[in-house]
């Protein structure tokens, strides 16, 4: 039974959604259809990029994501399908695909011919697509052979000895903010030194903790998740909200030897 996820900026009640799943059901009867997320940032590629690039490897192999998110201004782009980790993404090829699959996991990557844009090119193609994948047809027969895909910038943490700063990509639904910092290169700039993680004109958080029990409530609170990266929160509470922060906000942490804050006293 073929399975075909949907990651769109359209709000779960537009006629959008329902649209894109009944013509999928239409065109390929008994495909179970599995919405990733709904509702997102228009146009804001690293948020849907970040949602698809931490779940989609744990979908069976052959699944097919459809991302329809909105090319905006974007001109004289076209769809592209692209075969990464043995599974399928169907999108524009605006650069968000570079932002969920890494190079050495791309298998295939075919540019659609005779696309036709309209109004709605996720209904009018993108399904299309999408079944003739989930009835058997290879990407061959859809397009032609292409070297590469568009390359999107990613936010990375830009750091020295003494300090890191990175950007928060995402809010859960918690409102927690899940920044570009790693486990991996705090470890590497902090070498158990003392720090202080500052966000928000000046607010600092001291330590990171290890569960989100050790936090007192309602105060801000530092963790590494499940992904390894650093996320700021508030037990109990909103932490977006509370400071009215959005995605790509700065977060800078300092580091500093005891003897540091000695002399400066």
């Amino acid at each position: 039974m073929p399975i075909i996820t949907l990651t769109t900026d359209w709000s779960a009640n537009d006629f959008y959604h329902a649209a894109i799943k009944g013509r999928i059901l239409s065109l390929c009867p008994g495909t179970t259809i599995i919405d990733i997320a709904t509702g997102l940032q228009p146009g804001n590629k690293i948020q849907a990029g970040f949602i698809l690039k931490n779940c989609f490897r744990d979908f069976p192999g052959n699944t097919i994501h459809i991302i329809g998110i909105s090319p905006g201004a974007e001109k004289n782009i076209q769809p592209v399908i692209v075969k990464a980790a043995g599974q399928f993404f169907i999108s524009w090829d605006n650069g968000i695909l570079s932002l969920i699959i890494q190079d050495n996991e791309v298998e295939k990557i075919i540019r659609v011919t005779g696309f036709k844009e309209s109004t709605f090119s996720e209904l009018d193609t993108f399904v299309m697509l999408a079944c003739r994948l989930a009835n058997g047809e290879t990407p061959e027969i859809l397009g032609t052979s292409a070297g590469k895909i568009k390359k999107e910038i990613s936010l990375s943490p830009a750091f020295d000895k003494s300090s890191i700063t990175g950007n928060i990509l995402y809010f859960d639904s918690y409102g927690n903010g899940i920044t570009n910092i790693s486990r991996d290169i705090f470890v590497q700039i902090a070498l158990d030194r003392d720090f202080s993680i500052y966000f928000h004109g000046g607010k600092r958080i001291n330590q990171i903790i290890r569960h989100y029990h050790e936090a007192e409530n309602d105060e801000p609170l530092a963790i590494f998740n499940s992904l390894g990266l650093l996320e700021l929160a508030i037990k109990n509470s909103n932490f977006k909200s509370t400071f009215g922060l959005d995605s790509k906000s700065l977060i800078r942490i300092s580091f500093y030897d005891k003897i540091d804050i000695i002399s400066n006293e």
